[in-house]
């Protein structure tokens, strides 16, 4: 039986306590990995998805512009 959840962390819960499987990022779980309350039994896929992030030339909202300066810096391991 297939089951969705749109609640990550309730998820992951549902997961700790033995009671489903789920494809998860592993950066959302590294410490669930870390600690053993949660394991892996597929392989990593060996591709990485990339992101880009593309802001209009004549944007002079604030808000914006400092969402787009703290996207354009962040780095995901």
């Amino acid at each position: 039986m297939i089951r969705t959840c749109n609640n990550v962390r309730a998820l992951v819960e549902i997961i700790r306590h033995g009671t489903g499987a789920a494809l998860l990022p592993e950066t959302m779980i590294r410490a669930e990995l870390a600690s053993g309350a949660l394991v892996s039994v597929l392989p990593a896929p060996k591709r990485q998805i990339c992101f880009e992030a593309a802001i209009r030339s004549a944007e002079r909202d604030p808000l914006i512009l400092e969402l787009f300066r703290r996207v354009s810096g962040l780095r995901i391991d």
